[in-house]
């Protein structure tokens, strides 16, 4: 009887010590993981700590900001040029020759309109080119009603126009008859036409004097001096765009590799970790 009282005792005292033992064993462990643990944060940050510096974009930002100031000046040399223009054309056209034209081509106008409009008031009159002008005008009219009419066909918009066309062939053809039958109409519009084209001709002498005007020479080349300046602005900030995502794709891939690399390191510290208590 006392013999099996010392054994149960014996047993609990036996189990105690090995519960003892274990928890001892497995505190260890887990001081030894979180030492593990906390070594292996402690190496991330001092990686990330080890990151290379971030892109510089100062010199993209230099670049964008000369690319402004260059187009700016661009617009103000285009401006400075087209007013000396404008300035340049005043002078011209308050010249006595230039003013001489204008009298005279304004006094052909006049003379040829005082030909044309009695020749077409006394055709208005002629029942056959009433008749003409009405013709014409009820085919404008049937025309605006197709196009309006969003169910006609192309080919009816096409009919309704060449209708048109030949309705207004008849009238013209009636007032150039009329117009060539009176010699004073002739004499009119050539008159006009020679004093139009004398304006014309001084307009383009204008122009073309302009290439030899110092003032002119001298806002043309400050204008084609800015737009050289504007490419190469936008040539450098195209460069220092590209060559600072060129240092990124860099630092990335950097960054990348070291992280690969911490990585791996952690997850052999583990396999020893896991390995030695296994043993």
């Amino acid at each position: 009887m006392i013999g099996n009282r010392a054994l149960r005792l014996l047993a609990a005292i036996y189990c105690v010590f090995v519960f003892a033992v274990g928890a001892w064993a497995e505190g260890g462990n887990n001081k030894k993981n979180n030492n593990q643990n906390n070594q292996n944060n402690k190496n991330n940050q001092n990686n990330k700590n080890n990151y290379p510096a971030p892109v510089d974009h100062s010199g993209s930002a230099k670049a964008r900001v000369d690319c402004q100031a260059a187009e700016k000046d661009l617009q103000k040399a285009n401006g400075s040029l087209a007013a000396l223009v404008v300035t340049l054309r005043k002078e011209f056209e308050l010249s006595a020759e230039f003013k001489a034209a204008m009298e005279a081509l304004k006094g052909a106008q006049n003379e040829f309109e005082a030909v044309r409009k009695p020749i077409l008031a006394a055709l208005a009159s002629k029942p056959e080119y009433q008749n003409a002008k009405l013709e014409k005008q009820q085919a404008e009219d049937a025309r605006d009603a197709v196009l309006a009419d969003p169910s006609t066909t192309p080919e009816q918009r096409t009919a309704a126009a060449t209708t048109v066309l030949n309705a207004g062939n008849v009238v013209s053809r009636m007032e150039n008859d009329a117009f060539a039958a009176d010699p004073n109409y002739a004499q009119a519009k050539g008159k006009l036409a020679a004093a139009s084209q004398k304006v014309s001709e001084l307009i383009k002498e204008f122009e073309l004097s302009l290439k030899n005007n110092a003032q002119w020479q001298s806002a043309k080349a400050a204008l084609d001096s800015a737009k050289q300046k504007v490419q190469a602005a936008k040539k450098a900030l195209d460069d220092a765009v590209a060559n600072e995502m060129r240092l990124e794709q860099q630092r990335q891939q950097q960054i990348a590799n070291w992280n690969n690399q911490q990585n791996n390191r952690n997850n052999r510290n583990g396999n020893q970790r896991n390995g030695g208590r296994g043993g």
